[in-house]
């Protein structure tokens, strides 16, 4: 299988540990990813403001993809919320699709919307199947982890088509203990209202922290930057007593497939990972 990666804006600059890990375990599975020159996704704060502007930037994007007759495989729930809405958007209103392919045409890109949008673990739990998945575990991992849902990659359900049921399916097939994290993790909040969003991470640390949570773990750029780079402000400024060690998906997966800590970019992240849970 091959995909063209889309990382998004906030991966590449705040979060590369998502990527090292995200390549690790997707080689060992046979999926090959292409790198493309791909923009910004287009993200909800463009789209409030120039709805044209936003599908002509996301369908940027699903033409270069399209171009070399591969789907996109996002990392981010909000880059895959974006992509997906904006595609089918265009699939119904053909004046839309009409006046995008014009904008395009004049930077020499056709733009037939043919491309599928897949975040990874739509890949992990669906497309590739759990099973050829857990081939290749080679341990369980047995400290209690709290999943931070990516919110955006549920709903609409009518176009994200993917549903909790088949990601906790596939996370408890390599994960002992899981508490699961229904609520936003607030972080698409921060540039409108930091308040809300700080105290929406507050509420869900109070909620590991009461289950007894080692380690959160997350499959969004705007969760881990919740979770890390958030999380660790809040540290520093001694506003929490003890901050929670969160690991993104592909890392919680290299360790349950026997990767090292510096293969998955451990050394990166801010809030640091106890060595002992390659025990």
């Amino acid at each position: 299988m091959k995909y063209a990666l889309f990382k998004g804006c906030i991966i590449p600059y705040r979060l590369s540990y998502y990527e090292i890990s995200a390549r690790r375990v997707l080689a060992i599975l046979g999926i090959e990813l292409v790198d493309l020159d791909f923009g910004c996704c287009g993200s909800q704060m463009l789209e409030s403001g120039n709805e044209d502007l936003w599908l002509a930037v996301a369908a940027r994007n699903l033409a270069l993809a399209e171009r070399e007759n591969v789907d996109i495989l996002t990392l981010c729930g909000s880059c895959t919320n974006t992509l997906s809405r904006a595609r089918q958007l265009m699939k119904s209103d053909m004046d839309k699709a009409l006046h995008v392919k014009r904008i395009l045409r004049k930077i020499g890109i056709e733009f037939k919307n043919k491309t599928r949008v897949l975040h990874i673990l739509k890949l992990l739990a669906g497309e590739t199947g759990i099973g050829k998945v857990h081939k290749h575990i080679r341990k369980n991992l047995d400290f209690k982890v709290a999943l931070q849902h990516p919110c955006q990659i549920y709903r609409p359900a009518e176009i994200m088509n993917l549903g909790k049921d088949a990601v906790k399916d596939f996370v408890s097939s390599f994960i002992s203990e899981v508490f699961y994290l229904d609520d936003c993790c607030g972080e698409t909040l921060i540039a409108t209202d930091q308040g809300l969003c700080i105290s929406i991470l507050k509420q869900n640390l109070k909620a590991c922290h009461a289950k007894g949570v080692n380690v959160i773990v997350t499959a969004c750029g705007n969760c881990q930057m919740t979770y890390d780079v958030n999380q660790m402000g809040l540290k520093v400024k001694d506003e929490i007593i003890k901050a929670l060690p969160s690991l993104t998906i592909t890392q919680a997966l290299g360790i349950a497939m026997g990767f090292g800590y510096d293969e998955l970019g451990l050394r990166q992240n801010l809030i640091k990972v106890d060595n002992k849970v390659f025990g």
